[in-house]
């Protein structure tokens, strides 16, 4: 049957999608509250499981899902393809959980985004999503308070004892304070809610306290993007002061991170720099550890090098998919073309590029560059400004926020996997992907009810 012929497509198929009351709502919970709890994994595996089986038997019956749904399987496909046909996976890691923890976790940070391709959000979705985004700040700063008074084991983590709250790394855990700052500060400030803004303003300091530059960095430039594309004048400087604050206490929070920040500009480490240029053709091999005084920094510049440089042998498909860290590879083919690494000795573990861009042209070339970047550029087009409703709409502040987080989780890419990173991509496309879904949800009513109206209901909306 026709769009048409349908009066109520949520309660009923359509050709994009079906209603999952009860599973979309568990999905969302599940996702958000074990990104939180990621020590305790089986909150995640459950969602992957339910999200997965959901969403293939929707697939396999129906056949049908959104656009965005078609470009999360066009990556999958092809990365296995070059995964496969090259060396790089082999059929047994497509059941291997080991293989999913490593080289193939973005298979899994995408399934969010495919779930809510194949099902339709409703307003239930959207207010737990907010609610639980509350509910996760709050315990983050929580967690942080029992941190500050006893530095507990199970709350910290890394060689420095950063506070990690369940979380299983500093990046991973500033990250995810990140995502959360980020979320309520814009949507707080767009829906004039001083608590949520206050909630977003609190969550800088577990980020602080997490020890990780790459959340604050990104932190830092996904709100200067929002102050300079939608606040107005006071809302800017009232961001930028209360920012200044936050920022003073930065060394009080974490002096170590602070140490850490400032050692960047430090003349040993410029120094340094110069003879990391001595390890620009390095490659992954036994015993090739990268080292040193700020190694964090000084590794990425020969990890970056080492990048570039198989992108520039084999730029039109790249060396081949989960090949990035193999050791003693053996190539085929024309080099400036099509140079794949036909063999090697396998490794799979998360070692990558420290920059997701270089990772991605380095293993999938152009090719592959093209059909991600095509998946994120979509979902931030999706989510600009509705005609007909006000900023201030609360649709309109969760659309927001929403491309606020993918400038954050864009600009984290530049410094790590953030791309892959359960602890970034799990939150960021589990509210990208029900706002985008109740969007479409939403669109298809209003065309069918009222063809003149603005495109979201003004009815089904955030609480």
């Amino acid at each position: 049957m026709g769009l048409h012929e349908r009066t109520d497509p949520p309660a009923n198929r359509d050709r994009d999608g079906l209603a999952a009351p009860h599973a979309g709502a568990l999905i969302v919970w599940l996702f958000l509250w074990g990104t939180f709890l990621l020590r305790l994994p089986v909150f995640l595996l459950l969602a992957f499981a339910l999200a997965a089986a959901l969403s293939g038997a929707a697939l396999i019956v129906r056949g049908r899902f959104d656009a965005l749904g078609a470009l999360v399987l066009a990556n999958y496909g092809f990365w296995l393809l070059s995964g496969l046909l090259i060396g790089g996976v082999a059929f047994g890691d497509l059941v291997s959980p080991e293989f999913y923890a490593n080289d193939g976790r973005g298979f899994l940070f995408y399934l969010p985004l495919l779930f809510f391709s194949v099902f339709f959000a409703r307003r239930a979705e959207l207010t737990l999503g907010l609610r639980t985004v509350i509910a996760l700040a709050v315990g983050s700063l929580v967690l942080l308070g029992i941190w500050f008074a006893s530095r507990p084991a199970v709350l910290s983590v890394g060689q420095a004892d950063n506070f990690g709250g369940l979380l299983t790394s500093h990046t991973g855990a500033g990250t995810f304070f990140g995502v959360l700052a980020v979320f309520l500060l814009i949507y707080g400030i767009e829906r004039q809610k001083r608590f949520l803004q206050i909630l977003g303003l609190a969550m800088v300091l577990p980020l602080f306290a997490s020890a990780s530059r790459q959340a604050l960095v990104s932190l830092l430039v996904a709100l200067g993007w929002f102050v300079l594309r939608r606040a107005n004048r006071r809302t800017r400087f009232g961001l930028a002061g209360a920012l200044g604050m936050a920022l003073l206490s930065f060394p009080i929070v974490s002096p170590h991170t602070f140490d850490r920040t400032v050692a960047i500009f430090s003349p040993e480490t410029a120094s340094l720099v110069g003879e990391s240029l001595q390890h620009l053709t390095w490659e992954p091999a036994p015993g090739q550890e990268l080292g040193g005084v700020e190694s964090n920094i000084l590794s990425r510049l020969i990890l970056w090098a080492y990048a570039v440089r198989k992108f520039g042998e084999s730029p039109l498909v790249g060396i081949g998919f989960g090949r990035y860290n193999d050791f003693s590879k053996r190539y085929a083919g024309r080099p400036g073309l099509v140079h794949v690494a036909v063999a090697g000795d396998r490794q799979t573990n998360v070692f990558n590029a420290h920059n997701m861009y270089l990772h991605q042209a380095a293993e999938t070339g152009l090719v592959g560059l093209a059909l991600l970047g095509a998946l994120w550029i979509a979902m931030f087009r999706r989510l600009a400004p509705v005609p007909g409703l006000p900023g201030g709409h609360p649709v309109m502040a969760g659309f927001t926020a929403a491309q606020g987080l993918i400038v954050f989780t864009m600009v984290s890419a530049l410094f790590d996997n953030a791309l892959v990173a359960p602890s970034i991509g799990i939150p960021v496309l589990t509210l990208c992907g029900v706002l985008l879904s109740y969007q479409r949800r939403s669109e298809m009513r209003v065309a069918v009810a009222q063809p003149q109206s603005p495109r979201l209901e003004e009815d089904l909306v955030i609480a």
